[in-house]
């Protein structure tokens, strides 16, 4: 048999329950799953000591690591509007030029 007590304590838990039934819900929909965004921002794995995004096809690796040929272009400054494609160790293979 249930007593009065009883049901008061349970009827004041349950609402509380819910809001943290809820909310921990939510915080699990907003989890991020873009590699970029994660600071996964390398295109290759040359060194073999990069770490692979469990959500794509890209990597992070320690600073200094060797790229393939052809990465030579930080494309920053004055005439540079940014680099083409992925970045290896912050330099790009192409850059693109601001107008003017």
């Amino acid at each position: 048999m249930l007593n009065k007590k009883s049901l008061m304590i349970s009827t004041m838990l349950m609402p509380t329950v819910g809001v943290f039934g809820f909310a921990g819900s939510a915080w699990a929909q907003c989890a991020i799953t873009d590699c970029a965004a994660l600071g996964y921002t390398e295109a290759y794995n040359s060194s073999g000591n990069c770490l692979k995004c469990p959500f794509g096809e890209a990597y992070s690796c320690e600073k200094g690591y060797i790229c393939p040929e052809g990465y030579d272009y930080t494309c920053s400054g004055i005439g540079y509007a940014g680099g083409v494609g992925e970045a290896c160790n912050g330099k790009y293979a192409e850059c693109t030029c601001s107008e003017g």
